[in-house]
């Protein structure tokens, strides 16, 4: 099916109120629920597959995300803006995914590790999807824009 450049906003619009249904959700390591909690890619998975961008119940980590993705889309280190995904990186693999809600805003499930693992772990942590500044100083950065035909409209 074809899309229309109005439709992908459409998309882009309705990914990043998907994205938006998420915050407050605690961060739970490998988490698939939104009711016992999410891990980064699986805020970035939900999403994606509720806009029909990746197929039901498929199981992808910000690196397969990224191999997914990178090939397909323009990637760069600046951020495009809204409904581009977010990577970070760490010693060439992609261990972290958000979805940009602005150029300078995304949404992510953070403040959590490999070792939180339940919701009073999470809440000690402060772990949860939440609005984070996109801070491309701190760590490798890359932006794949799934959505660049929208740019501008």
């Amino acid at each position: 099916m074809n899309l229309s450049i109005h439709d992908k906003k459409e998309l882009r619009d309705i990914l990043i109120e998907i994205s938006k249904s998420f915050l407050n959700i605690p961060y739970k390591y490998n988490g698939k629920s939104p009711i016992n909690g999410l891990d980064c890619s699986q805020v970035v998975v939900e999403g994606l597959m509720q806009i029909g961008y990746i197929p039901w119940n498929f199981d992808y980590s910000a690196q397969g995300l990224w191999e997914k993705f990178s090939v397909k889309y323009p990637v760069s280190k600046e951020p495009p803006g809204p409904g581009a995904l977010a990577f970070w990186f760490k010693d060439g693999s992609a261990v972290h995914v958000a979805i940009c809600t602005s150029r300078i805003m995304t949404i992510q499930a953070s403040g959590g590790n490999s070792k939180t693992d339940t919701l009073s772990e999470a809440d000690e942590a402060s772990a949860y999807v939440k609005y984070k500044r996109v801070d491309i100083d701190k760590r490798e950065c890359r932006f794949i824009d799934i959505f660049p035909e929208t740019r501008g409209i």
